[in-house]
């Protein structure tokens, strides 16, 4: 049975406000939290027989804003040093953030941000309300057939609320700052991930993997826009009529956890309908990262596309890296598991560090040595090339109609 411990963490109570003062505003929004809800964002260590000795993740709990207990686990909780915290949010489903495998206990994608030496930096993790530790997901990437706990627990506005509390609650353990605060998401996740940069002040990075700011609607319609049309006789894709409809359903109940919609409850999907944080994330000054696979087919590429022209037109610190072919999880095509995505958070703490991403699928900054496009040149080939084209089809077809004589 877990038993809670109280001790050990007197002292380290004593320094957080030194460890919330990673930057001004952290000061006032552990204070506004603590103010609203006695316990918030307060750690509690937590004795899990569970886990092995020694094992990398020590369990925490502590009380969110909406009074839940929020599990989250740290590595190198112990430390005293200024390394950088991450903090890693994990896709869609009620997994557990760690499996029992073959008589040992496994954890997820985030285990690329621990090297082979000494860590460089801190990881936080954070269980979703409504999951206990070594939950399986019965049908991946959905919420179907998950506890009623979880279904009960879990949309995006709460989701967020349990993250604020563990991230707090984490920053009160050190005794002394970080010198740097992270957040990295990966489809979901990297929608948590953007949100924060709103209501987190101490935030210094985003890092935003096959997923972002978009609201759920503008991903599903670039997904069916991009489907094909079938056999329509009106000459309109229907997928995209079955999402507009799709989405007056789900504002008609927003609170409903008992009807679903491609695998998940509305009321997980009302908080996501138009949910974008492009200013919230524009606005900061952040560094960001963006990461995205050409041939992902549950978050379309165009979604970071929007998301880093938008941040480029506003003078951004963006990185922003489009891999060919890759699908969501970054795999290559033919390729799966989870390689692809734990060798990106190695990129991504790099990029933290310092150090910029560099080859081919680089979009920005220029990589060193790639050849610039002119696009003056462009647009003035590509429409005299249109031009001679419209010719040749009017001499072909003189009784064509040409353009304004429909």
């Amino acid at each position: 049975m877990i038993q809670f411990k109280l001790q050990c963490l007197t002292s380290r109570l004593l320094h957080a406000g030194a460890a919330l003062a990673l930057g001004a505003g952290l000061i006032g929004t552990a204070a506004q939290a603590q103010t609203a809800g006695g316990a918030v964002g307060v750690p509690r260590l937590v004795d899990e027989s569970r886990l092995p000795a020694n094992f990398a993740y020590r369990a925490f709990e502590t009380t969110d804003a909406l009074g839940r207990s929020v599990r989250f686990y740290l590595t190198d909780a112990e430390s005293s040093d200024d390394r950088p915290l991450v903090l890693a949010l994990q896709n869609t489903g009620c997994a557990s953030l760690f499996q029992q495998v073959d008589g040992r206990v496994a954890g997820g994608w985030f285990t690329g941000l621990r090297g082979a030496s000494r860590p460089t930096a801190q990881t936080l993790i954070v269980e979703k309300p409504g999951v206990r530790l070594f939950d399986l997901n019965p049908q991946p990437g959905t919420s179907t057939a998950c506890a009623a706990g979880f279904v009960t627990e879990h949309s995006m506005d709460r989701w967020l609320a349990a993250v604020e509390a563990a991230t707090r609650a984490a920053l009160g353990t050190r005794a002394r700052p970080p010198k740097a605060l992270l957040a990295v998401g990966h489809g979901e996740g990297a929608q948590v991930a953007a949100q924060l940069a709103g209501r987190l002040p101490g935030l210094t990075h985003v890092a935003l993997i096959s997923g972002g700011p978009s609201g759920a609607l503008e991903e599903w319609m670039a997904l069916a826009a991009a489907a094909p049309a079938g056999n329509s006789k009106a000459g309109v894709n229907p997928q995209l009529r079955a999402l507009a409809q799709a989405a007056g359903q789900v504002r008609s109940e927003p609170r409903s956890t008992d009807k679903t919609l491609l695998g998940q409850p509305y009321r997980y999907w009302a908080a996501r309908l138009s949910a974008s944080q492009m200013d919230a994330l524009a606005a900061k000054p952040l560094r960001v990262f963006i990461a995205h696979g050409e041939r992902d087919r549950s978050v379309p590429v165009s979604t970071s596309d929007r998301l880093a022209a938008e941040l480029l037109a506003r003078g951004a610190d963006l990185t922003w890296v489009r891999i060919p072919g890759a699908d969501h999880a970054l795999n290559a095509p033919g390729a799966s598991g989870g390689a692809a995505l734990r060798d990106m958070l190695g990129t991504v703490l790099a990029w933290q560090a310092g150090t910029a991403p560099n080859g081919e699928s680089v979009v920005w900054p220029i990589p060193t040595g790639v050849e610039v496009f002119d696009m003056g040149k462009f647009t003035v080939e590509r429409l005299q090339a249109d031009a001679e084209a419209e010719r040749l089809r009017r001499l072909n077809n003189p009784n064509a109609p040409g353009p304004g004589n429909f």
